[in-house]
């Protein structure tokens, strides 16, 4: 027998996200950072870096005791994430798409 319940859990925890797009007559699916990156070409948007962030692992929400959110720094934009239970990190996504670690806080 099936438990609707688990199964409706299991369906959450699949759930994807994608970007699509067209170009012309054509259409097209970003699935991996990389994918993103070449879409994107120069970062120059909020929305293109967290959207980085994002494909990068980065936990980016506002249902957390750490609050997503950027500010626009020399080379990209400064991303706030969370991890664990309270802990915030930081991540810088460059102009060419490159997300590096900035700090990590436990914040516990």
């Amino acid at each position: 027998t099936l438990d609707r319940s688990s199964a409706a859990s299991d369906v959450y925890k699949r759930q994807a996200n994608y970007l699509v797009y067209t170009r012309g007559d054509d259409v097209g699916v970003v699935q991996n950072a990389g994918e993103a990156r070449a879409l994107f070409g120069v970062v120059d948007s909020p929305q293109e870096a967290l959207y980085l962030a994002k494909l990068s692992g980065e936990n980016l929400s506002c249902t957390t005791s750490v609050q997503a959110s950027y500010a626009a720094v020399e080379g990209g934009y400064e991303i706030v994430g969370s991890f664990g239970t309270c802990g915030r990190r930081i991540v810088q996504v460059s102009k060419d798409g490159a997300v590096e670690l900035v700090r990590q806080d436990d914040g516990c």
